[in-house]
């Protein structure tokens, strides 16, 4: 786990992360403080064409050579959205030294975040990250299921299905190896001197577990306003079908737009467990206002009223018992 707290050490005892840049791009990293959610926080500004190193430390698993089997999360925010920006690169394209271009290998990045916002891999993309905000991003990989799941702030967004194999494309090189690292935000796209499909990027913090964490796990990470990103071992019974944590109902389907016409957005989600509803929605530029539906349910609807045709608008569910 990283903290990015004014430098590029580890809070969990791992190896410093290491910062290059593309051929002919001057590495550039700097540390800036901001507000999140009425707490300052300060977070690493990673210029557009320069790459993190992360030396994880992480043994093999899922019955291979490499780490087969892991979540990468990421408490990040990009100040620009409207062309791909690489979140990871599985392949190493450095020296063991861990610097020199990240991008010596021509190799492609395997997380995107595509110019609409939609994060995911393989032409399947999904969720909405917003420019300019903080998001909590995470990436689960299994190579028992073969899936590779993206979350946007605890919410499952996208998955590829029979895309991940046992030291295949999304696998990570392990400790002890001689290539034992990965890359956050290389990508081999662009000329020297005007790199495309690589930042710039707010970051303000950075994990790798060596677990395929589930859905119920992932949201008990939550969001950015939620907190800093939490360190210690989840509670595993968030994985069987019901969550049995106090508080914590468990989003089984959703959400999403039920009903949208001229003026009115109904929002709709399900949670494994009754327990109450509400959408925390703004307009675009305005501030964070709360809507909820009377009562306790498992089938949540939430209808958000007083919009104009065209307007953009952005939101999130949180249920409770």
């Amino acid at each position: 786990h990283w903290d990015l707290d004014g430098d590029l050490s580890s809070s969990t005892g791992a190896e410093e992360l290491i910062l290059s840049a593309f051929a002919g791009v001057e590495e550039s990293l700097r540390f800036a403080s901001t507000d999140i959610d009425g707490e300052e926080a300060t977070y690493a500004v990673v210029a557009r064409g320069n790459a993190l190193t992360v030396r994880h430390g992480l043994g093999a698993n899922g019955g291979g050579s490499y780490l087969n089997n892991y979540t990468l999360v990421m408490d990040v925010r990009f100040p620009e959205v409207g062309d791909w920006i690489s979140l990871y690169q599985t392949t190493s394209c450095q020296n063991g030294a861990g610097s020199t271009n990240p991008l010596a290998c021509g190799n492609d990045g395997d997380w995107f975040l595509r110019g609409d916002g939609a994060i995911g891999i393989s032409g399947n993309y999904g969720g909405a990250v917003t420019e300019d905000r903080w998001h909590r991003l995470a990436l689960v990989v299994n190579s028992t299921t073969g899936t590779y799941t993206s979350y946007i702030d605890g919410i499952e967004v996208q998955q590829n299905t029979g895309a991940v194999t046992v030291d295949g494309r999304f696998s990570i090189y392990s400790a002890g190896a001689a290539v034992d690292w990965f890359l956050l935000f290389a990508d081999e796209s662009g000329d020297a001197g005007a790199p495309s499909e690589m930042g710039p990027t707010h970051l303000n913090a950075i994990q790798i577990r060596d677990a395929a964490l589930c859905a119920g796990e992932i949201a008990l990470l939550g969001s950015v306003d939620d907190g800093p990103l939490e360190t210690e071992a989840l509670a595993g019974e968030a994985c069987e079908g019901e969550p049995e944590i106090p508080g914590i109902p468990g989003i089984k389907e959703g959400p999403y737009l039920q009903w949208v016409t001229t003026g009115e957005i109904t929002v709709m989600w399900e949670t494994f467990s009754t327990s109450s509803g509400t959408v925390r929605y703004r307009r675009a530029g305005g501030d964070w206002q709360e809507a909820s539906h009377p009562g306790e349910a498992t089938i949540h609807e939430v209808r958000l009223e007083g919009f104009s045709a065209g307007e953009n608008v952005e939101y999130s569910v949180r249920s409770t018992v």
